[in-house]
């Protein structure tokens, strides 16, 4: 369904991202740094605490265009805009370059920025890098960030309080072609939060369930599906009652002592696994279309894509590169 459309909406993304760099930078040095409130009056909506859709971004990425792009098209893409409050979490140095830059660039939609120099320290202090972790970018607090959401939110939201039950998160580079409000309105089944399942990939990819065992940890299937991090909703009560962070936080602490790794080729991703250990809601893949911000696809990964509608033609026109085996590379 939403993938038929995907290839236009990537060709999209990349004109508004050339727009974007258009725009005269030095404006940003003149215009006024806003209030922690929403950028135009008329944004603030009739919308009742418990009917906010709260949706969270976080990076230190100084270059803030594809989050600028993410939520113009969540914007476009919602049947009740009004309902959309969007929470951006950074380092204190980027949050008044945000703050100048939402302001040219998203007028009347609310934002709310949020840093935490001393919590973000503290997540800090909890991560690990090793050769086998993958890319070095991900060894970054805000990697972890989605994990403390209320902490950030709590005490600078004029949003957020005790009353507010969901947050949906985002990758700060996801382009939107769905309604957000529908998504965030299902029903999770009493479970700690939603995500899309990826059964391309198995748990046994991942973790070291040799090194897990030796830990003392039993009862997960490595034949479990993983499940995408960067598109979640989270229940915050059942989150909290399961202490699902706190199991994350355990799951670090292994990683960090053990002799041998525990996981490789990520970061956050694996200790989310085991936490949940498969204990959330299944969103529908049309959701969340996986790995084109990979470098590569097997075979196996891009059969799947061409599944979805992603013809030979569109592939071409989309300057990827199909190898001799069904591999794609862009």
């Amino acid at each position: 369904m939403r993938g038929k459309w995907l290839a236009a909406a990537l060709l999209t993304i990349l004109v508004v991202s050339a727009i974007l760099t258009t725009t005269n930078l030095r404006m940003l040095d003149i215009a006024t740094q806003n209030s922690s409130t929403d950028l135009d009056s008329s944004a603030s909506g009739t919308a009742l605490s418990d009917e906010w859709v709260h949706v969270c971004m976080c990076s230190d990425d100084p270059d803030f265009r594809p989050a600028v792009v993410s939520i113009r098209s969540a914007v476009a893409s919602a049947v009740q805009p009004e309902r959309l409050v969007f929470h951006f979490i950074t380092t204190p140095e980027l949050e008044p370059r945000f703050w100048r830059m939402a302001k040219i660039q998203l007028p009347g939609i609310r934002v709310e920025i949020h840093s935490d120099v001393d919590f973000q320290d503290a997540i800090q202090s909890r991560i690990s890098f090793r050769e086998t972790s993958g890319r070095k970018v991900l060894a970054s607090a805000f990697n972890f960030a989605p994990f403390y959401l209320p902490h950030f939110l709590r005490t600078s939201s004029e949003t957020f309080n005790d009353a507010t039950k969901r947050l949906l998160y985002i990758d700060a580079d996801t382009l939107l072609l769905g309604d957000l409000g529908e998504l965030f309105d299902m029903d999770l089944q009493g479970k700690p939060c939603a995500a899309v399942p990826y059964c391309n990939q198995r748990l046994k990819h991942y973790i070291n369930f040799q090194v897990l065992s030796e830990l003392g940890y039993t009862g997960i299937d490595p034949e479990s599906c993983i499940a995408n991090r960067g598109f979640l909703l989270i229940d915050l009560d059942v989150w909290s009652k399961l202490k699902i962070t706190e199991s994350i936080e355990q799951y670090l602490e292994a990683y960090r002592t053990a002799d041998k790794d525990l996981w490789v080729s990520g970061m956050s991703q694996p200790p989310w696994l085991l936490a949940l250990n498969g204990n959330y809601e299944q969103i529908g893949d049309d959701w969340n279309c996986n790995s084109l911000g990979r470098n590569s696809m097997d075979r196996v990964e891009a059969d799947q894509l061409r599944s979805k509608g992603f013809t030979t033609s569109m592939l071409s026109t989309l300057r990827v590169e199909e190898g001799y085996h069904g591999t794609l590379s862009p």
